[in-house]
Formats: structure tokens, sequence, C-alpha cells
């Protein structure tokens, strides 16, 4: 039979033992907290039907936020971006094809957004229901959707 290390046995070992899993514990929920604890960081803004549709976004430096919308099929749509980050961004709305730079995208020429201004993007959403994607031409990375309902 397996019998206890004298050195696990003292009482200070096993305190100074519980004292390091508790602040690994705290650690780790300190973590999971400022990360979000595990979510997809995305937001979903769901607009009211009827004549027309407002919807915010910010942009920094690789981030849309939201990055996702849904709005209601042939609604006028004014999307307001604010760029917060330190970069130009754009945002380019793709068409029902999913790609960018053909003949079908919702936003042909998307207009320069530098530091700390706004743009108003406005549009008529498409009659097919859909999701549709978009970008910033200079960060790729930075993507989103529209959902069509």
């Amino acid at each position: 039979m397996p019998t206890e290390s004298p050195r696990l046995a003292s009482p200070h070992r096993r305190r100074w033992l519980l004292a390091a899993v508790l602040a690994l514990a705290l650690g780790t929920a300190l973590v999971a907290v400022a990360c979000g604890g595990g979510s997809s960081g995305k937001a979903i803004r769901i607009t009211p039907g009827g004549a027309g549709a407002t919807l915010e976004l910010t942009v920094g430096d690789f981030f849309f936020e939201p990055n996702e919308f849904r709005i209601q099929a042939g609604q006028s749509v004014t999307l307001n971006v604010k760029n917060e980050g330190q970069a130009v961004h754009t945002v380019h709305l793709a068409g029902p094809d999913g790609r960018y730079e053909t003949d079908d995208d919702t936003q042909v020429d998307p207009p320069m957004i530098k530091s700390g201004q706004t743009v108003s993007l406005v549009w008529t959403a498409p009659t097919e229901p859909g999701t549709y994607k978009f970008r910033c031409d200079y960060h790729p990375e930075e993507t989103g959707t529209i959902t069509v309902e």
C-alpha cells in the first residue's frame, strides 16, 4: 500500500499547494472573462420590418462590430460606419454570388473611411433572401454578413 510522502503531508506544504491551485483557477477564470468566456464575439442586429432600416457598424483595426446583421428583403438600408481604428478602412458589400469585384456587388466602389470618420452607405436590400458578405478591401480578414429574410 502506498504511503503519503512526508513532504506532502506537512500542513505548510498542503496550504501552499492549495493556494497554488486556487491561484491557477482564479487566473483561468479571469482570462475566460477577459476573452469573452468563449463567446463567438458576433452580435446580430435584427431590424424591424417596414420601409427602412438603420444599422450601426464600428470598424477597428482588424474587426467589425457587430459583424452580423439581419434585415428584411427590399428594405431601404442605411449603414452608418464609424472607424475607431488607426488605419483607413472600407466596407465592400458583395452581391448574391458571394464574391467581390463582380458585376453584382451591392457596393461597387466603397468609400475610404479614415480614422475617426463616420460614413453612411445607403442601398436597397435585395429582394431575394440570402446571406450577403461584406469585408474591408484593405484588410480582407475583417468580414461580416448581412442576412436578408
